[in-house]
């Protein structure tokens, strides 16, 4: 499902070298590290937000939209419906449904307060490269308005060998 929802498709877990493929290899690492702690009952735990921060990152600096970035968090709610089949519609797992619903939406508002951070963070930096770049273009004018302030001086005053 989540290869599905990637604009890299069926392509995104294909290779499983971690330095040809970091995105997959994370993901597919970080997903199970969030099913097992989710089977364990623990949602509020550091190793999930440590989970879901690592996978939110790689969404933030690769532009997705909010959507894309956090999606995959949903895509936990269709795939255990689809695994129960006609059991999901027992009114016992009904209940439980609701109240792991609950839990995939917290983890989805963790998720795109996370995004919502990581693109803040990104976007400083941005700010920050245009800052520096506007301040080294000043500083190189600068320079070069002195050098021709040098070479006109010269010129005016004519060719001095002492110089």
């Amino acid at each position: 499902m989540i290869a599905e929802s990637h604009p890299a498709g069926n392509n995104l877990f294909k290779d499983k070298d971690q330095f040809t493929n970091p995105v997959g290899c994370t993901i597919l690492s970080e997903v199970e590290s969030l099913y097992e702690e989710l089977l364990r009952g623990n949602t509020c735990t550091e190793e999930v937000a440590l989970s879901l921060d690592k996978l939110v990152r790689i969404t933030a600096v690769q532009e997705f939209t909010p959507s894309q970035a956090i999606g995959f968090v949903f895509l936990l709610k269709k795939a255990v419906r689809d695994e129960l089949g006609r059991k999901a519609h027992d009114k016992e797992m009904l209940e439980a449904l609701l109240e792991f619903d609950q839990t995939i939406d917290k983890m989805g508002f963790t998720a795109f307060d996370m995004y919502a951070s990581c693109r803040d963070k990104l976007m400083e930096l941005r700010v920050n490269q245009v800052k520096n770049d506007r301040d080294n273009a000043f500083r190189l004018m600068e320079r070069m308005l002195l050098k021709h302030e040098e070479l006109e001086d010269v010129a005016a005053t004519g060719y001095n060998n002492d110089k």
